[in-house]
């Protein structure tokens, strides 16, 4: 097996895949994304200095550049299951491929004369939802209760004041509130609770 990103390929004993993964989930607990992270270290062998120089100037080329597939691949050049798809390649990649980090350890016992150890980072992150709907609240909250409204008005001869009732029925205000997160399309509002003539529908 060998590493592979975009078209470079690495040569088989000289570099190591590690992968990660992490899962985003909504607020009431279902996936929601996967941030994929590929781990790619290793030790460039060459016969010299001046061909380790020459190699690690093409690895660096290689990831010069975001936006590559990369994985593992099998001897016959069929993909691994440790595979990171572009997002040319998968729609459901966000981010597409991104080079986060490249580290060239300090150099120690000669490296450089016929090696040179190195470590690349890449990530993406994929919409891993499994359903269109990522996250959903609603709600009602009521103004008022539709009892009679009452006003204390002052008795003169009684020196004192009295209540007295100045509307029968009062009108109840109900707001219908929430919030929807769509995966890949808008959610569409639900209709309301109480449609018109109830709806004020100047106010939705």
């Amino acid at each position: 097996m060998f590493v592979r990103y975009g078209s470079f390929d690495f040569h088989p004993w000289e570099a190591a895949l590690e992968v990660s993964a992490e899962y985003a989930r909504s607020s009431r607990g279902f996936k929601t994304f996967q941030f994929l992270t590929f781990r790619i270290y290793g030790e460039i062998v060459e016969s010299g200095q001046y061909a380790v120089d020459t190699r690690l100037q093409q690895i660096m080329t290689a990831f010069s550049q975001d936006g590559q597939s990369c994985g593992l691949i099998h001897d016959d050049g069929s993909k691994t299951w440790h595979w990171m798809p572009s997002t040319a390649e998968n729609s459901a990649n966000l981010t597409d491929v991104q080079v986060i980090s490249q580290k060239l350890p300090v150099t120690k016992n000669g490296e450089f004369v016929s090696g040179r150890v190195f470590e690349i980072v890449v990530s993406a992150m994929f919409l891993d939802a499994t359903s269109g709907l990522l996250d959903y609240r609603d709600s009602l909250t009521r103004h008022g209760n539709a009892g009679p409204e009452w006003k204390w008005k002052r008795e003169p001869l009684l020196g004192m004041w009295l209540p007295e009732m100045e509307l029968p029925n009062t009108l109840q205000h109900i707001t219908h509130s929430g919030s929807a997160i769509g995966s890949v399309t808008w959610p569409i509002p639900p209709a309301p609770f109480y449609p018109q003539p109830f709806e004020n529908g100047t106010a939705r």
